[in-house]
């Protein structure tokens, strides 16, 4: 046994889960709530006021598997100063089918799946997508690729989605009482890794109010080397 951390920037992310609770922990420059059957992945944004600095949370991400049966729980199985590494399982933790390594300063959010369906999600609409930097329809078919970017209409962020070249991947978008955008795979088990990276965060400046934006109603423009080193 060994003392457990009480004061770490991931502790957090170890509170019971509850549907009523959020369990943020922000290791920059990404928000993330733990769950029993995934995280949630944010980029917040900040509110400042005489009285009080808040972050603020209006669209998420959702790394998870297809069959939650499959992830009924999660624990901490490695932490440092720098990084903390949760891990999902259906009863016995010396088998996971996901896990995540949160690294502080990391610009990737980073899955590690095994032997399972996984199912990643957001609920925006799309505005434009794009694979392996050329336009696409995400309506249902499998496309095979290794970069899914998705422009999102709802919050004006552009995101990158890697997956091992090569993947079928099954991307679906519209409205179900609210909008969604999901990803899942044609094959029913796999092994590998799903990373998801902000690649702009004021693509076109229209969307009201533009908390990201540089400059108020115009997109922020000299993102280009940033987004070809998440490329690398």
């Amino acid at each position: 046994p060994f003392p457990i951390p009480t004061n770490d920037w991931w502790v957090p992310l170890m509170r019971p889960a509850a549907d009523a609770t959020t369990n943020y922990a922000f290791p920059i420059p990404y928000l993330y709530d733990g769950f029993n059957a995934g995280v949630h992945i944010s980029y917040p944004f900040t509110i400042t006021s005489p009285g009080s600095v808040r972050n603020i949370v209006n669209r998420y991400w959702t790394m998870t598997v297809a069959d939650p049966a499959e992830a009924l729980d999660y624990c901490v199985s490695h932490f440092d100063e720098l990084s903390v590494t949760l891990t999902w399982h259906a009863g016995d933790p010396a088998n996971p089918v996901m896990e995540m390594p949160i690294v502080r300063g990391s610009p990737l959010a980073t899955m590690r799946y095994t032997k399972t369906s996984p199912k990643v999600f957001a609920q925006q609409k799309l505005r434009a997508f794009l694979v392996d930097g050329e336009e696409q329809e995400c309506s249902g078919e499998a496309i095979q690729g290794h970069k899914f970017t998705c422009r999102f209409e709802d919050s004006d962020e552009e995101w990158q989605l890697y997956v091992p070249p090569g993947l079928q991947v099954v991307c679906e978008s519209g409205f179900n009482g609210r909008s969604f955008t999901t990803f899942t795979l044609a094959e029913d088990s796999f092994s590998g890794y799903f990373r998801l990276a902000l690649s702009n965060n004021c693509t076109t400046g229209k969307v009201p109010p533009s908390p990201h934006c540089e400059v108020e109603g115009k997109p922020n423009k000299h993102m280009y080397y940033y987004m070809e080193a998440l490329d690398d």
